[in-house]
């Protein structure tokens, strides 16, 4: 064998090889010469780009750039190879590629060069950075939800802590307010203290409105077909968007039901259709849909379950980036003042929220806006009976009522409106005083009326305790301004206790009273 022969088959070695490792290659591999002319690409660059391999070879490697990087890539080349500088050989970057289909990804570009018959040529190694993208934009998405879940979490906790004390204060002023109309015969006097009446309930339903954001009220669910809920409603819709928007609906067929508080769906509706006919002054077209949602894996690998989507949809004057990250805040409103509370989207958040469910909002400015709320789905059920309220009062028959609350006012009025029922009262600053009491031999105590949250490191849950483990003949009651106590880690639960939220009624007490001493 001759020395030219050797060399021959080694050489048809070294291409097989070479063309083996293209062939395999993940990456995207392209040789030019120093016109730009491509005359080489293997697998993975015909897969990338969407070309055939006869597509490629031959023409200019410009057709794989996008505007402007194409049209200047040929005067970039030109200027390259007269200065000699090798400003792009041994140096990776991030560019910009073009598919067949005009579609444009990101890609790693790492160039090198070679001379062959003392013409230079150019080897390029693409990597598609496509995915690389994609998890990055869903990491910086994931970690936006958590910054403003755990935004919302704070100003939750500072909302249900203020309508907590605020409910305390509205005890005493309820309260007293009902003590003194019993007083008065005055019928301006009367007029006077009823306005004032009003304005105290307002404030309960504001409070109310906050614990609901903050997740900390108490809701009532039922088995809800939400089709059913919108049907009923459309008449007040139409009524409240006026003629000048038009309301249309497409509900998904045999939608599943949900288990959730009617109340609350019928609130998110209305506040949702109210919200877009402010958004489309001089008209426009509201779109409330339905539909089913089988289960699926989000992109934190946990599945979402079955879910029910219930979207509000107008093509309205939309919202810019900055308005849309702060529309579940509690009293952030765009409207003009005296237009609105703000609290509107914060407690349909707080509802969907607590219900199990999530909800999401996509907007354009000058486009409209579309509310997602979803539901988790529930297996069908018997709807709750409704609550029944005797039309008289529950007075007393003789029974003794321990009061136990630490705030001097609250405890003034709430004593005054027992002993207006009939009871006989002792009173209790604290839960250890309140034990104390009850440990002594001979007490005529029936029931227990307490506080949950008191100083002095016992609840009115551990009087409770106490109570069913001391003396379970004795009855008790507990109150809170903070339903959410009601599932709090204080322990194991009592199923038995029964708890009467603030601020209530004289009738609403009447009630709780009498019901828990013949439970």
């Amino acid at each position: 064998m001759t020395q030219a022969t050797e060399h021959g088959e080694a050489t048809a070695v070294r291409l097989a090889k070479l063309e083996a490792i293209l062939a395999t290659a993940v990456n995207a591999i392209i040789s030019i010469d120093g016109a730009g002319t491509i005359d080489s690409a293997n697998a993975a660059t015909t897969a990338l780009f969407g070309y055939e391999l006869a597509e490629l070879i031959g023409k200019n490697v410009k057709i794989l750039m996008p505007e402007p990087f194409a049209g200047e890539h040929d005067g970039y080349l030109t200027n390259y190879l007269a200065s000699g500088k090798k400003k792009i050989i041994g140096i990776g970057r991030v560019v910009t590629g073009r598919r067949k289909d005009g579609s444009e990804f990101p890609i790693h570009l790492a160039v090198s060069e070679y001379m062959v018959s003392s013409q230079r040529h150019f080897t390029g190694i693409i990597t598609d950075l496509s995915e690389r993208k994609a998890a990055k934009e869903a990491l910086q998405k994931a970690e936006d939800h958590l910054a403003r879940a755990q935004r919302m979490e704070t100003v939750g906790q500072l909302a249900g802590g203020i309508a907590h004390d605020f409910n305390n204060l509205l005890s005493v002023i309820t309260g007293s307010q009902e003590i003194l109309e019993m007083r008065l015969h005055d019928e301006k006097d009367l007029a006077l203290l009823r306005r004032a009446q009003e304005a105290a309930e307002m404030g309960a339903r504001l409070t109310e409105r906050m614990l609901t954001f903050a997740r900390r009220k108490r809701l009532e669910p039922t088995e809800i077909n939400l089709n059913d809920q919108i049907t009923g409603m459309a008449e007040m819709l139409r009524r409240s968007m006026g003629e000048h928007i038009a309301l249309t609906t497409n509900l998904a067929a045999r939608l599943w039901t949900v288990r959730a508080d009617a109340s609350q769906i019928e609130n998110a509706i209305l506040n949702l259709a109210i919200n877009a006919r402010d958004a489309m002054p001089d008209g426009g077209t509201l779109m409330i849909e339905t539909a089913n949602q089988a289960a699926a894996v989000d992109t934190g690998g946990a599945s979402t379950g079955d879910r029910i989507r219930l979207s509000v949809s107008d093509t309205g004057t939309g919202m810019p980036p900055e308005i849309l990250q702060r529309v579940f805040e509690p009293f952030f409103t765009t409207k003009p003042t005296g237009k609105g509370t703000g609290l509107g989207l914060s407690t349909i958040y707080g509802f969907v929220t607590q219900s199990g469910g999530s909800i999401e909002i996509n907007s354009d400015v000058g486009r409209g806006t579309t509310i997602d709320i979803y539901l988790p789905r529930s297996p069908d059920a018997p709807k709750a009976a409704g609550k029944v309220h005797g039309a008289a009062l529950s007075m007393a028959t003789g029974e003794t009522i321990l009061l136990v609350e630490d705030n001097a006012a609250v405890r003034e009025t709430a004593r005054e409106r027992i002993e207006g029922l009939g009871y006989y009262v002792i009173e209790a600053e604290t839960g250890s005083a309140a034990i104390a009491i009850l440990a002594e031999p001979g007490h005529d105590i029936q029931l227990v009326f307490s506080d949950v949250v008191m100083p002095g490191g016992v609840s009115g849950y551990d009087v409770a305790r106490w109570v069913l483990a001391h003396a379970p003949e004795v009855k008790v009651l507990l109150t809170s301004g903070y339903p959410e106590e009601v599932a709090s880690s204080q322990g194991e639960p009592l199923p038995a206790v029964a708890l009467l939220r603030k601020p209530f009624s004289r009738a609403e007490l009447a009630e709780a009273l009498r019901q828990a001493l013949n439970g």
